[in-house]
């Protein structure tokens, strides 16, 4: 039903009509929470290019619904109420996702410092490393230089640009690189030309990627099957020709964990935009336990991984339908449904009788005119 006409209530809705709402007879709180109903009405009336703006001839256009004065105050005590609860819960919900976000980064460490597989060795020995933490004793401390080689991407060569047409050639620029892979959104590509000069800077799938400038420096991730062959941004680093058996995923859980991003923080050079150098990203340290233990550390990491994604999923989808309680809730306030109605209260019509009219018998309004100074 189209809650203009909707007789369920003793409204009245009114064109162009300015009251004072701190009249009597008007609550304030209804006239807020019916602001807030009508917001798309009035959003699609706003004109302007770079600020939308409603002039006040346009406002006074607004419709108003009108309940009666007792009503009015039920419909706003109980709209105070429930949405109250609404942006409690939303609140509690939107302290998910840093709880998620912490709950990745200790399954991190707890995985590149052996404590995740714990039960999987057969020795139970840790000893100190020089970093403030412990590995286990049948672990090594290497370097990324140990096990890789570190590259660097390359920029466009100067007065070429990228394309959206598909040539064959994807540019992999910092942006996509997130979560711990390449993310194919508004990807971009070289012309064949372009791409043969730089020909040299691709990477391949199963690199190691990490960002070396930006306000992301030390994301890091595996490169997919569908970007083998793809040239990489200057921007990012890639870790290739492995020289010991390593896991990529491994790799990139650690470069990815807080113990790493805590030393990378820290040397990060000075100034407006930071940078990590190719040659402090070979002297990082590297915990390096047997293959068959990091290929059980990837599957417990991923498995888990997977059980915050879902948890991340369920945080959207009952945001979503919080988000989606607000509207709800003042539509059935304004259709008459959120509060019941006595016949005894003063129809709305009377009440607007009497604004009008208040309205009518006031004194007009002074305008403000210009002084005369003493020397005109």
């Amino acid at each position: 039903m189209d809650i203009w006409q909707s007789q369920k209530m003793k409204f009245q809705r009114t064109k162009a009509l300015k009251v004072s709402f701190c009249l009597r007879g008007v609550n304030n709180h209804y006239i807020y929470h019916y602001l807030r109903f009508i917001k798309p009405i009035a959003e699609a009336m706003a004109t302007g290019t770079t600020f939308k703006e409603i002039s006040g001839s346009v406002a006074a256009k607004l419709p108003l619904i009108l309940a009666p004065a007792n009503e009015q105050k039920r419909i706003a005590d109980k709209l105070d109420a429930v949405l109250a609860q609404v942006d409690a819960c939303r609140d509690r919900l939107d302290r998910i996702p840093a709880i998620i976000k912490r709950f990745r980064q200790s399954v991190l460490v707890d995985a590149v410092t052996g404590k995740l597989t714990a039960e999987f060795r057969k020795s139970s020995e840790y000893s100190d490393t020089d970093l403030g933490w412990e590995l286990p004793d049948c672990w090594d401390l290497l370097t990324i230089s140990d096990v890789a080689e570190v590259k660097g991407g390359k920029r466009l060569p100067k007065g070429k640009l990228l394309v959206s047409r598909n040539t064959g050639f994807p540019y992999i620029r910092a942006g996509q690189l997130k979560d711990g892979t390449v993310i194919p959104d508004e990807q971009l590509y070289l012309e064949a030309d372009v791409q043969s000069q730089i020909a040299r800077y691709i990477v391949k799938c199963g690199d190691v990627y990490i960002t070396i400038v930006g306000a992301c420096i030390g994301d890091a991730g595996v490169i997919p099957p569908s970007y083998d062959g793809a040239n990489l941004t200057e921007n990012a680093a890639k870790l290739c020709d492995f020289k010991k058996v390593v896991s990529s995923q491994f790799l990139a859980f650690w470069l990815r964990s807080q113990l790493l991003q805590d030393i990378i923080q820290k040397e990060i050079k000075s100034g407006a935009q930071g940078k990590l150098a190719l040659m402090r990203i070979k002297t990082l340290p590297l915990p390096y336990p047997p293959f068959n233990e990091q290929t059980e550390i990837v599957r417990r990491v991923e498995s888990l991984f997977a059980y915050a994604d879902r948890l991340e999923a369920r945080y959207h989808a009952a945001r979503a339908q919080v988000e989606k309680l607000i509207p709800a809730l003042l539509a059935k306030a304004f259709r008459g449904e959120l509060v019941p109605q006595d016949p005894n209260d003063e129809p709305a019509i009377e009440l607007l009788a009497r604004i009008v009219a208040t309205k009518a018998d006031a004194p007009p309004k002074k305008r403000a005119g210009k002084q005369l100074s003493n020397n005109s």
